[in-house]
């Protein structure tokens, strides 16, 4: 059996995709001006909702990313005030030896202490406002999420058109 030339094979496809499309637009055509207002309208609500769900979205992912890097730098803050705290130990006992002894390092050995301790303090102050920073963002977050979850389900309750 032989196949059809491929232009009479184009003539044919072009002749059935002409009359399936013909009939599709007969039946999507509206019946009155009334269907068209009413069409429009639904279409810039599709429009509105699509758009404040993109717009949801992106906040929703910048969001994800402040809570990255401020879980990333109260990670930071806590492990250097481990490491300022352990730095702390030595010298616990070498104060107390300096100073039962009236040594002569026991002052800058205190001022020493002193600082780390001071150190210590500030990185306290800093991984207070940094998990309160973190707090905030989560629930900003959390706010945007419920807003994404709220539209989801208008959406999913709505009929196809």
């Amino acid at each position: 059996m032989r196949l059809p030339h491929p232009a009479v094979l184009a003539g044919i496809l072009t002749v059935v995709l002409g009359s399936v499309m013909a009939g599709q637009q007969q039946q999507q055509q509206p019946s009155s001006p009334g269907d068209v207002v009413l069409e429009l309208r639904a279409l810039r609500s599709d429009l509105r909702a699509t758009l404040q769900t993109q717009l949801l979205a992106a906040r929703l992912t910048r969001q994800e990313g402040r809570i990255l890097t401020l879980s990333q730098q109260l990670t930071s803050v806590r492990q250097q005030m481990f490491e300022s705290e352990m730095a702390l130990l030595p010298y616990a006992g070498q104060l107390k030896q300096a100073q039962e002894t009236n040594s002569e390092i026991f002052a800058p050995l205190r001022a020493a202490i002193e600082q780390v301790q001071k150190r210590i303090d500030a990185l306290r102050t800093q991984e207070s406002d940094l998990a309160q920073r973190l707090t905030s963002e989560e629930q900003r977050w959390t706010d945007f999420n419920e807003r994404l979850a709220e539209i989801e389900r208008v959406l999913s309750s709505q009929p196809v058109r």
